[in-house]
């Protein structure tokens, strides 16, 4: 670029000279017609003063023109600078890709396992109706309820005990990931992502409460079964209202589509 205006300086200057040379050349030419005319316009007597007035113009245009070349140059720079922040920018964006979806992958799918496992437990619900059935008239729907509720009472606890094992490992990583947030993510997307933690352990807790219930009183219909169910149901809520908020979040983080179309242009 600086090569390129450089020469066109120079060019500028070439022509200047041309022009010069010619006027003199028709100086000694004095028979042609042309010649005449200019000789009597720029005379020997006045040479001199028409130098003195076209030096400060020429002066003048040379020096916007070196003036309008520097403005060239650093619009030039502003934009390589600009550019190089971006491929900065954009490079630490794919380098943490890889660990962001890492700890995406973990909440997701032990997001969807304690959802799952919340899906076997009975409806507060269903609980509620059939202890109010069952005190006003027992009948033959209200004991095939009843059976319906244990029965999915019981298949949730023999869920449960088969999960007990990948529980206490997504447990044990949700420590991690509340440890990992806050150095990849800014304030604002760990706080969303530690509060979601926070109520995936309240999650782990209260199924485990669901289950001890269940086998302390050896009856669905129980108090302390009923309110355990309430609390885990209520905890499920704020969890998935939570979950909608983080996988947002995630989205800013996770799409690269930007730098995949870039890199395929080049």
């Amino acid at each position: 670029m600086l090569f390129m205006n450089f020469t066109r300086f120079q060019a500028f200057v070439f022509c200047f000279v041309v022009l010069g040379c010619s006027f003199e050349l028709l100086l000694v030419f004095r028979g042609d017609a042309v010649a005449t005319v200019l000789s009597s316009l720029f005379t020997r007597h006045n040479v001199k003063g028409v130098v003195a007035l076209l030096t400060p113009i020429v002066v003048g245009l040379v020096t916007v023109y070196i003036a309008w070349q520097q403005h060239l140059l650093s619009r030039t720079q502003a934009k390589l600078s600009q550019d190089q922040r971006d491929i900065a920018h954009n490079k630490q964006r794919v380098e943490l890709f890889e660990k962001i979806y890492e700890l995406y992958d973990d909440l997701s799918h032990g997001f969807e396992m304690l959802l799952g496992l919340t899906d076997y437990i009975p409806s507060s619900k269903d609980i509620v109706s059939f202890n109010e059935n069952i005190n006003k008239n027992y009948s033959l729907d209200c004991k095939i309820s009843g059976d319906n509720i244990k029965a999915d009472m019981y298949y949730f606890i023999s869920k449960y005990d088969e999960m007990k094992s990948k529980i206490k490992t997504f447990e044990n990583n949700i420590h991690t990931i509340n440890g990992k947030c806050r150095f990849i993510f800014d304030a604002n997307t760990a706080k969303s992502i530690k509060k979601l933690c926070y109520y995936l352990s309240d999650l782990i807790w209260y199924l485990s409460e669901v289950k001890s219930s269940m086998s302390l009183d050896k009856s669905v219909f129980s108090d302390s079964v009923l309110n355990s169910i309430r609390r885990c149901e209520d905890c499920r809520f704020h969890a998935i209202e939570c979950q909608l908020s983080v996988e947002s979040l995630f989205d800013l983080y996770l799409n690269i589509s930007d730098i995949t179309k870039q890199s395929s242009v080049s």
